[in-house]
């Protein structure tokens, strides 16, 4: 975290602390409240794209035209296992609303 500056710090934390508060509540929906597993699998799957953009906070600070660039940003990670976790997510997320899992 030495090259990142205070702002993408802030970013980086508040996102990676955001994504897990979601990820508990939703486990904690899921075993105590005993919810639809549908409701776990978008919690995991809001979790994993959060997570993942928090681990690039240069996203959130560059115009687009410059973040679609090739560059050698500051990221905390590969960037193809960033890129992997969010279209994971994503797919969990549309697969559970899209189903009709009901245990």
């Amino acid at each position: 975290m030495k090259c990142l500056s205070f702002k993408e710090e802030l970013i980086m934390i508040f996102c990676v602390s955001f994504s897990i508060i979601i990820l508990i509540n939703g486990i904690y929906d899921f075993l105590i409240i005993e919810t639809h597993i549908k409701e776990l699998l978008t919690s995991i799957g809001l979790f994993m794209v959060i997570f993942s953009a928090g681990l690039m906070p240069k996203l959130f600070l560059l115009p687009i035209d410059q973040t679609l660039k090739p560059q050698t940003a500051p990221i905390s990670g590969k960037p193809v296992l960033l890129q992997f976790l969010s279209f994971i997510g994503g797919m969990l997320c549309i697969i559970a609303q899209i189903s009709n899992f009901t245990i």
